[in-house]
């Protein structure tokens, strides 16, 4: 069983990136970061520290965690891990974040 769980949310993310990689890159390369990805979450499970924090986007308890171009957005205090959301680097995240 994995350590970690995705809010719906995150799950939408995750799928609308790899179908946007396998189409523009093919389904070879959306399963290598899928893999990526998969492993980054068990890692966070593992070591939930090693994230870092925006704090002016989402406060002190949520961290930050890079994979390729994706960033990782997950609470390192729940257990369950609790992926949040998974969103593109080049995304505005300030206006993303301030939106919400």
């Amino acid at each position: 069983m994995a350590g970690y769980t995705l809010t719906r949310t995150a799950e939408d993310e995750l799928q609308e990136i790899l179908r946007f990689i396998a189409e523009d890159s093919g389904v070879e390369r959306a399963l290598t970061v899928h893999e990526k990805l998969a492993d980054a979450f068990e890692t966070l499970a593992t070591s939930p520290e090693i994230g870092f924090r925006r704090r002016e986007l989402t406060g002190d308890r949520n961290r930050w965690w890079p994979v390729f171009r994706l960033l990782i957005i997950y609470d390192p205090e729940t257990e369950p891990l609790t992926v949040l959301r998974v969103i593109h680097g080049a995304r505005e995240v300030e206006r993303l974040f301030r939106r919400e």
